[in-house]
């Protein structure tokens, strides 16, 4: 993309949702921006089996998430082990580096 295309004119714009059934498995210390607004970063834990019939593969991984405002408050009483579907989108963790963070916009513990 061009420093002049706008995402709206891109034809890389488009959907950037994901919904993970995960384990909050570890919380950092609750910052805040310069500005006030709560940030808390979490890692969740994904497992589970997926493909076809045929075709079955085991699936472990850990997912740095992040979440601000509200959301972040939720987070910091969640407890750790807690189990959740989350929801956000994927963006890199700095606008310099390429790892990505899930960015939690809303979740529903299980029970």
């Amino acid at each position: 993309m061009s420093d002049h295309e706008t995402l709206e004119s891109s034809p890389y714009s488009g959907l950037n949702r994901l919904e993970l059934h995960a384990i909050l498995t570890g919380k950092k210390t609750m910052r805040y921006t310069p500005a006030g607004v709560p940030v808390q970063e979490v890692v969740l834990l994904h497992r589970s089996e997926q493909g076809s019939e045929s075709v079955r593969r085991k699936i472990a991984f850990e997912c740095p998430a992040v979440a601000f405002g509200s959301m972040a408050l939720l987070l910091e009483n969640m407890s750790e082990q807690a189990v959740a579907v989350f929801e956000g989108y994927l963006a890199p963790q700095y606008s310099t580096h390429s790892r990505w963070v899930l960015h939690i916009h809303r979740f529903n513990l299980e029970s």
